[in-house]
């Protein structure tokens, strides 16, 4: 898996959240676990999480294992797929909760970048439509004109006339641009992932913010198997499994120290992810609860990062539709001028 976001679609995260509490709620009842999923199902019709609680419900009806009812499920989280067979349902209900709290603040992030990219992302598919419009509407008009009356060109149509081989390839500039940067703003909007290398990103600071949450699914992901019973050389490497390539090589150095028999303090030295939030000395007891306090910490600077990169979006999206004006405005009068001395000679 190339993202440690394990579902990034808006709709499959909420179902998994939606599922985290349902399950919690069935385990805290005095009835079966079969039984309370089953009734409580009831209530979720029409939805993944009302398929997965159905399926895993009438699959321990029928005898199968908790493990064995994971592995069945179409299009499940695979962190829940490894957690849920390990837990008796009193500790499941703290792994859930737990779970679904991380999810949340996650998803929070995920929200602010996609709601922040969608502002000039409409400007820019303003801006294109406009220059469409102009290239199969308007231009071809103003060439029948003044292609019969000897007059110049308007200046517009060097910069956007892309419909018309002559005025290549000027023309194909700033329509490329516009489609180039569109397309990130809109990879960013609808995925709410962040690349480093778009232009975005390295404009508005939001490759920071990201960076910043990557590193706090890690965080959250370890805390999450160390609490579920695995020891620390497990709970790496199967974070290891579910992360980028990135932080993936990251934790994998700390994981590749400890096997080799060193101390927890020199592993931890070895990770610039896990050496930012720890300092080597935690014992085993205190660890989940210290990369929960790491977690929190990250997710709220990564937030307070989004929140500063409000204002230079709002700047430049507003520089971005000032321009929009002035061409539409300037190339509304160029061209008023041209018809007024085509028509009045």
């Amino acid at each position: 898996m190339s993202d440690i976001s394990i579902i990034k679609e808006d709709n499959q995260r909420r179902e998994l959240i939606l599922f985290c509490n349902l399950l919690s709620t069935a385990c805290k009842t005095d009835q079966s676990l079969a039984k309370a999923l089953a009734k409580n199902t009831n209530e979720q019709k029409n939805s993944r999480c009302a398929v997965w609680a159905s399926s895993v419900a009438r699959n321990l009806q029928d005898g199968y294992s908790l493990e064995e009812c994971a592995s069945q499920l179409s299009g499940f989280d695979p962190v829940l797929a490894q957690i849920m067979p390990l837990l008796g349902e009193r500790k499941l209900i703290k792994i859930l909760d737990l779970y679904s709290r991380f999810l949340l603040k996650l998803d929070m992030c995920n929200k602010q970048i996609r709601l922040l990219t969608s502002y000039p992302m409409l400007i820019i598919v303003f801006a294109i439509a406009f220059i469409v419009y102009l290239n199969f509407s308007m231009f071809p008009e103003m060439v029948q004109i003044f292609g019969h009356r000897g007059f110049a060109e308007n200046w517009t149509m060097y910069l956007f006339y892309f419909a018309d081989f002559y005025y290549w390839p000027m023309s194909l500039i700033i329509p490329a641009i516009l489609l180039y940067l569109g397309y990130e703003a809109a990879r960013i909007a609808f995925s709410g992932s962040v690349k480093e290398k778009y232009f975005w990103s390295r404009i508005t600071g939001l490759s920071e913010a990201d960076l910043l949450n990557r590193k706090a699914r890690v965080i959250a992901l370890m805390s999450l198997y160390l609490k579920a019973g695995y020891s620390l050389n497990d709970a790496i490497s199967t974070t290891a499994q579910l992360a980028s390539e990135e932080e993936k090589k990251d934790i994998l150095n700390a994981e590749a120290v400890l096997r080799t028999g060193a101390s927890y303090a020199e592993a931890i030295g070895r990770s610039e992810i896990l050496g930012e939030v720890l300092n080597g000395n935690e014992n085993s007891e205190e660890l989940p609860d210290k990369l929960d306090c790491a977690f929190n910490g990250l997710n709220d600077e990564a937030i307070f990062k989004i929140k500063n990169c409000e204002n230079r979006i709002l700047y430049i999206s507003i520089f971005l539709a000032a321009i929009v004006v002035l061409v539409v405005a300037l190339g509304a009068y160029g061209s008023y001028s041209l018809f007024a001395r085509a028509f009045l000679l």
